[in-house]
């Protein structure tokens, strides 16, 4: 066993006995962990109190030598993230995000970049415009690939390594094929250029920094990640998430 001190939020918990809880926290140092927290229902705690979720605390853990499970030592709360629990859209994008890090962070996985993504994604789920939230989750999508190594690859062919031309792209090549290439016109749908450069955009800077996207550019987008995510996660029913929507203001002309 090992004694561990690290952040971590609490992705996923169940009743253990009439006292106690098991937990499983996302955590910086050792990734997806699952740990008693004994006594967690009792009026006086190490815990702060029984164990929410998507709460960050700065977690004492005692770990077995795999490091994937053990117990609870204590926890100090940080944050619970409180302004997601003041509107729904919120609210189920984060329980969104929570779905995404269970399906794709197997236990002992997610350490360091899934992490920090998530606290990142939740800080910015308080924080950014309700208009803003569907480019906020797509951009979240396109880097919990990355971090898992399936991103779609845009900026070149997977199959010649050309950066030009016209490009469709296709889930089960992992990314864009060129005009050029054998058969290519019989797979996967045509990438305009700006919907490319976009998701691009999403995978190297901030949203915020990002101008908002033309509507037709913001469903092509959705519908390309939708599909690389139901391949590569085995998802069928992807789209019937809980998901923040672009609003009714974008220009007529491309709805």
């Amino acid at each position: 066993m090992s004694k561990v001190d690290t952040p971590g939020i609490s992705i996923q918990r169940f009743a253990f006995g009439e006292t106690s809880q098991v937990v499983h926290f996302l955590t910086e140092m050792r990734g997806r962990v699952v740990v008693l927290a004994r006594g967690a229902y009792r009026e006086k705690n190490s815990y702060e109190g029984p164990i929410d979720l998507l709460v960050r605390g700065r977690l004492q853990l005692l770990l077995s030598s795999d490091g994937k499970m053990g117990t609870l030592q204590r926890r100090k709360v940080e944050t619970s993230y409180p302004l997601l629990r003041h509107g729904l859209v919120r609210l189920e994008s984060a329980l969104y995000f929570l779905g995404l890090i269970l399906d794709t962070t197997p236990v002992g996985e997610g350490a360091g970049a899934v992490f920090h993504l998530f606290d990142r994604a939740l800080h910015a789920l308080e924080t950014y415009s309700r208009d803003r939230l569907p480019v906020l989750q797509l951009s979240f999508e396109l880097h919990l690939l990355l971090a898992h190594g399936l991103q779609p690859s845009l900026e070149r062919c997977v199959r010649c390594g050309s950066e030009r031309g016209r490009f469709r792209i296709v889930a089960a090549e992992g990314g864009v094929i060129c005009g050029a290439c054998p058969d290519s016109t019989q797979a996967g749908a045509t990438v305009p250029e700006e919907v490319r450069l976009f998701l691009l955009a999403l995978l190297k800077r901030r949203v915020a920094d990002i101008p908002p996207p033309q509507a037709a550019v913001f469903r092509m987008a959705r519908r390309i990640v939708d599909d690389h995510l139901r391949y590569h996660l085995e998802r069928p029913a992807f789209e019937q998430a809980p998901r923040a929507r672009p609003r009714r203001s974008q220009p007529r002309a491309l709805k």
